[in-house]
């Protein structure tokens, strides 16, 4: 490849193998990991997702306010990462000197106490089986009662008509290697190792909060998942 195309398409954000800092030349699985590009300009950043309308339903959103998702200009790098943000509301009969209390709100909210729900995903990526993975992304927040960071793995049975999809541990840890994350911190680093089983082929990162926190928001940006190995200790069963 010539120079000149290699300077085109570094100025279209087009690299490579795309890394994030501490990775040199590990090929990033992830799609538009710098949350940069909104070709159909719908308002979600290429290859991520959000919930849709029907997860969020009246009954749990009594005072019609919904969690608004998509791109935004607050960002780690670049312009742009992708936000969940749920907006402030009214708290009846809830008197405290803090600025948010996610305790007495959860007393109050009685309807909607452990009301878990997806802030965004990634698309699915191709992974490979008996691999070790490292996963690390960048996030922000404000006010969040909870954070759980999952990987999502997709298992192609033989002789299943259909995927079958589960959580596969572990869950991203931040600096101080917790799982569930509460309250307001600035950009920080997530990450975790993961192996791939046998018979997955595909997974996906999807961001979980625990929700009736408002008003809260959270982003997230410079995402990786990138191959680091081999990993010996499954054992292999599909070849037998």
């Amino acid at each position: 490849m010539g120079l000149a195309v290699a300077a085109l398409l570094v100025g279209l954000g087009v690299g490579l193998a795309q890394t994030t800092p501490g990775e040199t030349s590990e090929v990033n699985r992830i799609q538009n990991p710098g949350l940069e590009a909104d070709t159909d300009r719908d308002g979600i950043p290429d290859h991520w997702g959000v919930p849709r309308p029907s997860a969020y339903p009246a009954d749990r959103y009594p005072e019609g306010l919904k969690p608004e998702f998509g791109i935004c200009d607050v960002a780690r790098r670049g312009k742009h990462s992708i936000t969940y943000t749920l907006p402030a509301r009214a708290i009846p009969h809830v008197a405290t000197e803090d600025a948010w209390d996610h305790a007495a709100w959860a007393r109050v909210a009685k309807t909607t106490v452990d009301h878990w729900a997806v802030a965004f995903k990634t698309d699915n990526f191709p992974v490979t089986e008996y691999r070790l993975y490292r996963i690390r992304c960048w996030v922000k927040a404000e006010g969040i009662l909870d954070l759980h960071i999952k990987f999502i793995s997709t298992f192609i049975y033989p002789g299943q008509d259909k995927p079958v999809e589960r959580w596969t541990l572990p869950l991203l840890n931040d600096a101080r290697h917790r799982v569930r994350r509460s309250g307001t911190w600035d950009w920080e680093l997530f990450e975790a190792t993961v192996p791939i089983p046998e018979y997955v082929e595909h997974g996906r990162i999807e961001f979980w909060v625990h929700e009736w926190a408002a008003p809260a928001k959270l982003y997230c940006d410079d995402m990786s998942v990138v191959e680091v190995g081999p990993y010996p200790f499954f054992e292999r069963r599909k070849d037998r």
